[in-house]
């Protein structure tokens, strides 16, 4: 793992060990969002649908984004939702959100090497 790698990876368990973990099964996070969102450094805009599925206290998410699919796994911590991600043939990254009382989730995110960050929102489509 390259250098920034493991500063971003240090950043983000600090980051999630700051908050209760309590909390975390009041926050119902499972179903399809729809997405919008801006790339670090772009003025363009993107959209598509994220899916969250709950094993334990991990989620899986599938991000649909035109014809990209990407993968990543994340954590809840109060009302902080943090995943990594791996795009098909890209460096992996990571998203961090705060969910909000209507259910939607807003955050920021970044590339692995990357020096900016885009912002996304999910606002729920679905719920199980």
């Amino acid at each position: 793992m390259s250098r920034i790698g493991r500063v971003v990876l240090l950043l983000a368990c600090c980051w999630a060990a700051a908050w209760p973990l309590e909390a975390a099964a009041q926050v119902p996070l499972e179903g399809v969002y729809a997405v919008q969102g801006s790339s670090p450094g772009s003025a363009g805009v993107y959209t598509g649908e994220a899916t969250v599925t709950r094993r334990g206290a991990i989620y899986k998410i599938v991000w649909q984004i035109g014809a990209a699919r990407h993968v990543g796994t994340g954590i809840l911590a109060d009302n902080r939702f943090a995943a990594v991600y791996q795009p098909p043939g890209e460096r992996p990254g990571i998203v961090i959100f705060e969910t909000r009382s209507d259910g939607s989730l807003a955050g920021l995110w970044t590339a692995l090497g990357a020096d900016s960050v885009g912002l996304e929102v999910w606002t729920p489509k679905t719920r199980p």
